[in-house]
């Protein structure tokens, strides 16, 4: 028995070649990430609390003071 014959490897779980077990396994991926994003960000859950876009941008963009905290 040689060197190389002795290591030790991860078993294979199915015969597809290894990059077709790659696609299939990130289509899956990406099936769930879709399934997950229109379950919980599709639609707002209060419709009643929608806010104008330029008040929000003004919101997050606007310069903010630097605030110094002396000990």
């Amino acid at each position: 028995m040689t060197a190389r014959s002795r290591h030790w490897r991860w078993p294979r779980l199915s015969t597809l070649p290894l990059a077709a077990e790659i696609a299939i396994l990130l289509a899956v991926k990406l099936a769930l990430l879709f399934v997950l994003a229109r379950l919980f960000f599709a639609e707002p859950e209060a419709t009643h609390m929608r806010m104008d876009p330029a008040r929000v941008e003004q919101r997050l963009l606007a310069p903010r003071p630097i605030q110094i905290f002396w000990r």
